[in-house]
């Protein structure tokens, strides 16, 4: 049996790749699939595939298709899991029209199959390697190094076929299904980024081929969670809160048992990154400096000095003061102190001492720490501890 942790995982590399995953149980069951959007799994044999895999020496291969597809599989004790279909070339139609001519394969079908394998992505075998990795460790499985040679060679032996059979079921409704899929995604951002437009944020995306609705909405989810961080990021919020935000909702999506409870996370999820994009906005609308608070914040932890921050961006210290200022109103040498200072102040409130404070926050000791504490705050960092211990500080 798959692990929630393993599931949890390829469901995140799932919504950043978008390819399709199948993972079988050791009876050759179909277990867990996360689908492609263009539905791509619909004309291949997985099963066939998981045959294979089963039958090899090796615990992991790359699996290549006629058509310039590939898969990559690995074998653990819970069962065999596919990724793909990719690309790892091109096609030219006039290629792909030579390829099935001997088979009398009708026109639209040739279209519709380009069509699709267009979409995928491409990744050079060296790429795929580190595909692999990533896909093994997500299983759980750690593999210090990978012959991308050797991996070519275990596929070899096995070609996958497409259904031709089955394109029947890619009409040109799909092409409907992923614009409104597209308009719908934009119209978010566009909210969430400008406060424009009405987004119904309640609509659910499920589409037949899905199988499992709850599943395939959980998954869209991922999408929008995707978009709505990266959103935030480049409109000015900083890495840290965006990502906080993302997992508290990853988590609350993967805990809802029903439609209705997904629509309910994702409409608040939106609601949220509006929010702290909204925030943002109001702290700086420069995107210099929202490059530079976004350096500080994820440089926090370091012995942050303004004229290393200057040399970082190939400006005078005496400038970037300058600029700090008048966009954010506070002095950049007390807003990298005021940001060390709610560090501080959640880990006095969680139990730590002021050694170990200073040590993660790069203070030189800790009476340094305790007199900045106490000219910031007005208060010792024991008082403060005393006060707020157990307590969760925003």
């Amino acid at each position: 049996m798959l692990s929630s942790e393993s599931k949890t995982l390829l469901r995140s590399l799932h919504g950043c790749l978008r390819l399709t995953i199948y993972h079988y149980d050791t009876k050759n069951q179909e277990q867990f699939v996360l689908p492609c959007q263009n539905y791509c799994q619909e004309i291949y044999d997985y099963k066939g595939m998981v045959d294979y895999s089963n039958n090899l020496e090796e615990a992991y291969t790359c699996l290549f298709g006629e058509l310039n597809e590939a898969f990559l599989s690995c074998r653990t004790e819970a069962g065999v899991t596919i990724l793909g279909p990719f690309r790892y070339d091109t096609l030219a139609k006039k290629d792909l029209v030579k390829l099935l001519e001997k088979q009398n394969v009708d026109p639209i079908k040739v279209d519709q199959l380009y069509k699709i394998l267009s979409t995928l992505p491409i990744y050079s075998i060296d790429k795929t390697t580190e595909l692999l990795t990533l896909l093994l460790a997500c299983l759980g499985q750690i593999q210090e190094e990978i012959d991308p040679h050797k991996l070519r060679l275990f596929g070899n032996a096995y070609r996958v076929k497409v259904d031709l059979s089955r394109l029947r079921i890619l009409t040109s409704k799909d092409n409907e299904y992923e614009l409104s899929l597209y308009a719908h995604e934009a119209a978010i951002k566009e909210y969430v980024k400008e406060g424009k437009g009405a987004v119904d944020i309640a609509q659910p995306f499920t589409q037949t081929y899905a199988g499992n609705s709850i599943r395939y909405e959980k998954d869209y989810s991922l999408i929008i969670l995707e978009l709505l961080t990266h959103t935030a990021i480049t409109s000015g919020s900083t890495i840290t809160d965006a990502y906080k935000l993302r997992q508290a909702y990853l988590a609350e999506n993967e805990s809802a048992q029903s439609l209705e409870e997904i629509m309910v996370v994702r409409a608040a999820a939106i609601s949220a990154f509006k929010s702290i994009i909204s925030d943002a906005k109001k702290t700086c609308s420069n995107p210099f400096i929202t490059s530079v608070l976004q350096y500080i914040d994820l440089n926090i932890h370091t012995d942050l000095k303004v004229n290393a921050i200057a040399d970082y961006f190939h400006i005078s210290g005496t400038n970037l003061r300058k600029q700090f200022k008048q966009e954010v109103h506070v002095p950049i040498k007390r807003y990298i102190l005021s940001c060390k200072m709610d560090l501080a102040k959640k880990m006095l409130s969680s139990g730590a001492s002021s050694t170990e404070i200073a040590k993660a926050l790069s203070f030189s000791d800790q009476s340094h720490f305790s007199r900045s504490f106490k000219s910031f705050e007005g208060i010792t960092p024991m008082e403060y501890k005393r006060a707020n211990i157990g307590k969760i500080i925003p």
